[in-house]
């Protein structure tokens, strides 16, 4: 009869340090370690070794030299009452905070550090059941795919918008949990300028933040030297706003191509419309 083979858990970790009583105290002091063992004189193994237990997690530290930096690191809970106590703590011991990765509030906040021996350690407060809630729930956005363009300007047809050119845009579409959530462009007027529009979010996704994603998404594709535009509804600005647009106050430098757009959606829409700029920054 077959046995499926099981792993009861973690046995122990095992670190390496090059100076054994240095590292243990700063696992006492900031991780509220306690040791357990220490090997003296002895060797049982390779070379000198505590044991510290941390919780039930038992921590085993080995003399040797240190390693290469790398973000391969080894993560506690903590509760997100104590970040700042935490936060204190590192820095009064002089270790090297590590710029955390870009992180969306709902995964919990986290700060990395180096110890004395290049390894990595990040307090966190989030877990595996909010990191996993928040995975599905997250809006990514990609670029459509050529063969979308009939989808997308059948969307574009719900609300009345100008159908889109494959060939002379960039479709950037929003997905929530394997699901389309919305789709923005990015016209192509001329070599120095570009219209950011299109911004069209499904009803079921709306209050997620795909329209910010979708902004911010295209904006990555727009050059130092190029200007955007935008045409939004009035009732809009104040998002846009924070997307860094502002009100576009000299329409004689404005593109022939945006002027026509701008006046077709005033005429279109029962909705009244702006003419804004993306600010430089």
């Amino acid at each position: 009869m077959n046995q499926k083979l099981k792993i009861n858990g973690i046995s122990h970790i095992t670190l390496i340090c090059k100076d054994l009583e240095r590292s243990a105290g700063l696992f006492s002091d900031l991780l509220g370690a306690v040791e357990v063992y220490s090997s003296e004189a002895k060797q049982f193994s390779i070379s000198k070794e505590k044991f510290l237990l941390i919780g039930d997690l038992w921590i085993a530290l080995m003399e040797g030299e240190p390693l290469e930096r790398s973000y391969n690191h080894i993560a506690f809970h903590i509760k997100e009452k104590d970040l700042s106590f935490f936060e204190a703590k590192i820095k009064a011991l002089k270790l090297d905070i590590a710029p955390s990765r870009p992180r969306n509030s709902q995964e919990g906040q986290s700060i990395y550090f180096y110890d004395y021996d290049n390894h990595l350690f990040e307090l966190h407060t989030g877990d595996l059941t909010t990191r996993l809630s928040y995975y599905r729930n997250a809006i990514t956005v990609r670029t459509a795919r050529k063969s979308e363009i009939e989808w997308i300007n059948s969307c574009y047809d719900q609300v009345e918008f100008m159908h889109s050119d494959f060939d002379h845009e960039i479709i950037a579409i929003a997905e929530c949990d394997g699901q389309k959530a919305g789709l923005g462009r990015l016209v192509k007027v001329d070599e120095e300028h570009l219209e950011l529009g299109g911004m069209y979010v499904f009803e079921a996704f709306r209050g997620k933040g795909a329209a910010k994603e979708l902004v911010k998404f295209l904006l990555t594709h727009v050059k130092p030297t190029q200007r955007v535009y935008c045409i939004p509804f009035e009732h809009l600005l104040p998002f846009y706003t924070q997307c860094g647009f502002k009100n576009c106050s000299y329409q004689e430098l404005v593109p022939q191509k945006i002027l026509d757009k701008y006046q077709w959606c005033q005429e279109k829409y029962s909705h009244p419309t702006a003419l804004l700029m993306l600010e430089a920054t």
